[in-house]
């Protein structure tokens, strides 16, 4: 046997070379998934993942996302896009309570806070770059507002099933009657913030 590669697979490791830089035999010589450059062997699960990364140079989990049915992609994309417009609806109602996109927002207030104490002492008589700090604290405020009355109404909507549930009758009594005041409870609690916000 001749150790001359044919060219075909010369064209392969060409490729394999330019994207991952080695080939798959490279890869699977140092033990390597050839595309997330991870240990591979501790990341095949199954039998059939071990067989293909002897071929591919693949880890399962790698293998698994180049070959995933397009049932699974659309789910994929349709999840990213239902998070894309969850982020915007946010967005859009943090802007109800000041918030303004060309300023950046901190996690919480107290890094908020940190942030803008720290840009006040940086600028010494130079006053004018403190709004900035102040336009991040207000950001801040104005997306905590929004997440806050967002767990609110979801609170709310929690409530009101396990309220539509114990009234169904299909829970014993004691069990029932709990539920049914802790739903009245947390329906009570939200209310304020509910009828404030709408």
């Amino acid at each position: 046997m001749s150790d001359s590669i044919s060219p075909m697979q010369a064209f392969k490791d060409n490729v394999a070379r330019d994207l991952y830089g080695m080939t798959a035999a490279e890869a699977i010589d140092k033990g390597v998934c050839i595309q997330c450059g991870e240990e591979a062997l501790p990341k095949c699960y199954s039998e059939a993942g071990r067989k293909e990364y002897k071929i591919s140079g693949l880890c399962e989990p790698c293998f698994d996302g180049i070959t995933a049915e397009p049932e699974d992609l659309e789910e994929a994309e349709a999840a990213a896009e239902a998070e894309a417009a969850d982020e915007k609806a946010l967005l859009e109602e943090a802007v109800r309570y000041g918030y303004h996109p060309i300023f950046a927002e901190r996690k919480n207030m107290q890094k908020a806070y940190e942030y803008a104490l720290g840009i006040a002492e940086a600028c010494g008589d130079d006053k004018v770059h403190v709004i900035t700090a102040i336009h991040v604290m207000l950001n801040t405020h104005a997306l905590g507002t929004a997440r806050t009355r967002r767990v609110i109404r979801q609170l709310e909507e929690m409530a009101r099933a396990s309220l539509s549930y114990c009234q169904d009758g299909s829970q014993s009594d004691r069990r029932r009657m709990r539920m049914i005041e802790g739903a009245h409870e947390a329906i009570e609690a939200a209310k304020p913030y509910i009828e404030e916000g709408t």
